[in-house]
């Protein structure tokens, strides 16, 4: 059983196997799978930078002839191009909600760490997986500064929130001739195990590490 964790490598197996050596062909397969997670990934933090520079949240002249309907629906078709996310939303620098893609109206993000994050550096930011205070379920989030194009000060944050089964999707192939592959957050806790029960358990409390 093997779980890779985000920005890292590591192998991780249970009880008896402790001291089994992992086999070059278990290498190549968890490396793959991360090549292939850390691509999707960055095909997302991609995503956020396009949506960060639309015309129609950081040009002013665009931006105050659009209605609010308006920016919904190009922020909907975005959604239904990617299909990966459930939600995309920009919010202004004080985390009031100026467009939604289809859902209910949002609260304010102020407080979020992303949020945050992506004001304070100015960069693009991905989270580490959470739990949605909108939905409830166990997420990443995507955002970006706005930037107006005429003065080049932040007015705003566009976030994209992604449901952790579109990763799920990525590495299922990986799930066969018996290995088990996990994935891990920045703190050793599971967010991706074919067994739901593990999803949020400590990997280094349930498995044994060996080098």
């Amino acid at each position: 059983m093997t779980v890779v964790g985000i920005g890292r490598l590591a192998y991780y197996f249970a009880g008896q196997c402790m001291t089994k050596q992992v086999s070059t062909a278990e290498e190549a397969q968890a490396a793959g799978m991360a090549d292939k997670v850390n691509r999707f990934m960055f095909e997302r933090y991609g995503d956020i930078q396009v949506l960060a520079v639309q015309s129609a949240f950081s040009n002013p002249k665009v931006r105050t002839s659009l209605s609010k309907a308006e920016k919904d629906s190009i922020l909907d078709k975005y959604v239904k191009t990617y299909l990966v996310y459930d939600s995309i939303a920009v919010f202004d620098i004080n985390g009031n909600e100026l467009a939604r893609s289809s859902g209910p109206e949002l609260p304010n993000h102020k407080d979020r760490t992303y949020f945050q994050e992506a004001l304070k550096t100015g960069n693009a930011i991905i989270s580490q997986p959470e739990v949605s205070k909108t939905t409830g379920k166990v997420v990443l989030h995507t955002a970006a500064p706005i930037k107006d194009q005429s003065t080049g000060q932040i007015i705003g944050v566009v976030r994209a929130r992604m449901p952790v089964n579109m990763i799920e999707d990525v590495v299922r192939n990986f799930n066969i001739n018996g290995e088990q592959y996990h994935l891990a957050d920045a703190s050793g806790k599971f967010f991706v195990a074919l067994e739901k029960e593990q999803v949020g358990l400590s990997a280094k409390e349930n498995f044994s590490a060996i080098a």
